[in-house]
């Protein structure tokens, strides 16, 4: 068995209707709500909206880190991804995720980030898992107050 390398750990706690307080690693608390379409109040990022900026943020993040270790710099990158959902059978799916990466290099780098933008989408550790699908182990704990 693989020992883990990296782990990620939230703590929500739920406030109202679709309100979720998430803390994470000791950063700031992040408000998360779901967009009024599906009932929420649109007052914090919804987790749909935190798994397109988690594919994107991953995405530009592996670009960076091939870059780096290529000592390439470019000018610029940005990234807009948007996760799109339809209805399937009954239920609110995630189709599929559109990402558009755009890099600004000059001339003597663009050569030479070619092998780059063909491999960096392999260190991308989110976007790969999610593609092959996630197991998910569900443990429900019950208490009393």
């Amino acid at each position: 068995m693989n020992e883990p390398v990296l782990m990620a750990e939230a703590e929500l706690k739920w406030h109202e209707k679709f309100k979720f307080e998430a803390k994470i690693d000791g950063f700031p608390s992040l408000l998360m709500d779901e967009p009024r379409e599906i009932g929420g109040d649109a007052s914090g990022l919804s987790p749909l909206d935190l798994l397109a900026a988690s594919i994107g943020g991953c995405l530009s993040a592996a670009l960076m880190f091939c870059f780096r270790k290529a000592r390439l710099s470019p000018q610029g990158v940005s990234v807009k991804s948007k996760a799109v959902v339809v209805r399937e059978n009954g239920y609110l799916r995630v189709k599929n995720v559109d990402v558009e990466l755009n890099v600004e290099l000059d001339s003597e780098t663009a050569k030479k980030a070619e092998q780059c933008l063909s491999i960096f989408r392999n260190y991308c550790i989110v976007t790969e898992s999610v593609i092959r699908g996630i197991p998910v182990n569900l443990e429900i704990k019950t208490h009393q107050k």
